[in-house]
Parts: C-alpha cells; sequence; structure tokens
C-alpha cells in the first residue's frame, strides 16, 4: 500500500509538473504574441512619427522659400524707394536752384 500511495503522490507531482509547464507554455506564447504585437505597434508609431516630420519639413520649405521671396521682394523694393528718394531729393535741388535763378533774375529786372 505504501508503494500505492507513493506512486499516487507521485502522479500528482507530475500533473503538477505538467500543468505547471503547460502554464509556463502557454505565458511564453501569450508574452510572444503580446511582444509582437507591441514591435508592431512601435514600428507604426515611428513610421507615423517620420511621415509627421518628413510632411513638417517639407511645409518648413516651403515656407521658407516664401519668406525668402518676400525678403527679396521687400529689399528690391527698398533699393527702389532708396533711388525714387535720390531722384527726388536731386529733383527737389534742381527745382530750388530754378527758384534761385529765378528770384535772382527777377531782381535784377526789378532792379533795372
Amino acid at each position: 500500500m505504501k508503494f500505492n500511495a507513493k506512486k499516487e503522490e507521485l502522479d500528482r507531482e507530475k500533473e503538477t509538473i505538467e500543468e505547471t509547464k503547460a502554464s509556463i507554455e502557454r505565458n511564453q506564447r501569450s508574452f510572444e504574441e503580446y511582444k509582437i504585437k507591441e514591435i508592431e505597434k512601435l514600428k507604426q508609431q515611428q513610421k507615423q512619427q517620420e511621415e509627421y516630420i518628413s510632411k513638417r519639413e517639407q511645409q518648413l520649405r516651403e515656407e521658407k522659400e516664401i519668406l525668402e521671396r518676400e525678403k527679396e521682394t521687400l529689399e528690391n523694393s527698398r533699393i527702389k524707394y532708396e533711388e525714387d528718394a535720390k531722384e527726388l531729393e536731386q529733383n527737389l535741388k534742381k527745382f530750388n536752384d530754378l527758384v534761385s535763378n529765378f528770384t535772382v533774375g527777377m531782381e535784377k529786372f526789378t532792379n533795372e
């Protein structure tokens, strides 16, 4: 009887070990599946981030080009306004000289 009792005890231990082993294997499979899903999520997130960065970089390049064109336009306008201001200054000097000459001429005419 001791033999049967010992055999039953060993059978229970064997069954417990097999159940534990099966549980460990299930947990390993479950973990592997979870790990694969998480890796895929991370890859997808990375891809989305790279796409966002790429789109944002393109937007920034386009905005920079627009700003460069605006800067060039403003610089050309500034140059034109400076040239116009110089021309107006020269014309004003000529006008003042003409008025001065006219005034001197009128004084001579009036004094004669």
